[in-house]
């Protein structure tokens, strides 16, 4: 064993000299790290107010504490500004605030108010009158997608039909300010009126959403009457559509009349969404179609495209309402629809 220990005894001293090594060369590099690599407290300033902010001022001398201060990264109280240094700004304002404390110039007009986020004038939240034009609202198409998808068809002086949107002029005596699922409304000088569906009662509009005061229910036809539970009754469209051909139909007039009569009920059979590629606006979609429809005795079915009518390509809401018109006026119709990638014209006869 002695042997042994004698022999291996070198290996004994290697480990203590690598020990000792290990710690000199510890004990130098704390030395000078301590010396030239630690930093006094007093050096770094920290500082956070409402007209200064100061961080870290040591690398490149005041240039990092003019930026951290520019840019306020800790503060989130903007900096105020001096009185003399606001200017007030009423661009695309009709009214609200000028930034500075005052107001804008514009007023709003009787039964609107002023929108201080966007300052614009909108309606108010008073009860609009009932207007007194000869005009008369047949149905209404209002889209929950594409906002700017708001129709309403009307009867003008008992004898023209139109289709009014957001903005139409109406007998050169009142314009058209919103189209609501049951009302038209109008702005006839600075009064704000409005045309029910059926004459119902004025809408009122609270919290930004316009809605019927009144729970009066119109007189319906015999095809649209509703039963006791207030289910709408199902209607046989066999009755009023023959399919003579693959994609051609023959559409009875009275029956077509009464269902275009409410374009709420007729909207609530499919969803119609305007169908945008690569930007342009090119025909409807119409989705969710309803077994029973109207859409379905016509052939039409869920995803199909509606591009043109009569030859006339479908490029703007516009465009997409005429459908409805020709439905009231023409004896046919010629329609292109567009039915997984695949272009197929549809040919209607109204008697």
């Amino acid at each position: 064993m002695e042997a042994l220990f004698k022999k291996y005894f070198w290996v004994i001293n290697l480990v203590v000299l690598s020990v000792v090594a290990y710690l000199i060369a510890q004990t130098v590099v704390d030395y000078f790290a301590t010396k030239y690599l630690s930093t006094e407290s007093d050096d770094i300033s920290l500082t956070a107010s409402n007209t200064q902010l100061v961080l870290l001022e040591k690398a490149e001398g005041d240039r990092v504490g003019e930026v951290l201060t520019r840019r306020r990264p800790f503060n989130v109280e903007p900096e105020k500004k001096e009185g003399g240094d606001c200017k007030p700004d009423c661009t695309g304002k009709q009214c609200g605030s000028d930034g500075c404390g005052g107001k804008c110039p514009g007023e709003c007009a009787d039964g609107e108010r002023c929108n201080q986020e966007s300052g614009q004038c909108e309606l108010g939240d008073e009860e609009s009158r009932q207007s007194k034009l000869e005009i008369k609202l047949l149905g209404t198409w209002v889209n929950p997608v594409d906002p700017s998808f708001r129709f309403a068809n009307v009867l003008l002086k008992g004898a023209n039909t139109e289709m009014l949107e957001v903005g139409s002029d109406v007998l050169g005596e009142a314009e058209v300010v919103d189209i609501l699922p049951k009302f038209l409304l109008l702005k006839e000088g600075d009064r704000l009126t409005h045309v029910g569906l059926w004459g119902d009662a004025a809408p009122k509009k609270k919290a930004g959403r316009i809605r019927p005061m009144s729970n009066n229910r119109p007189k319906a036809s015999s095809s649209a009457r509703t039963t006791k539970r207030g289910r709408k009754p199902k209607y046989d469209f066999s009755k009023g559509v023959k399919k003579v051909g693959d994609f051609d139909y023959s559409i009875d007039r009275q029956m077509l009349n009464e269902q275009l009569a409410d374009l709420t009920q007729l909207g609530m059979q499919a969803r119609v969404i305007p169908n945008y590629r690569k930007g342009k606006y090119e025909g409807f979609k119409l989705v969710g179609v309803r077994p029973g429809s109207l859409y379905r005795a016509i052939g039409i079915r869920s995803g199909d495209i509606i591009r043109s009518i009569n030859g006339s390509a479908i490029n703007s809401p516009n465009k997409a309402m005429e459908l409805f018109t020709q439905l009231r006026t023409s004896s046919s119709i010629k329609m292109e629809v567009e039915r997984r990638g695949k272009i197929e014209t549809f040919n209607y006869g109204i008697q």
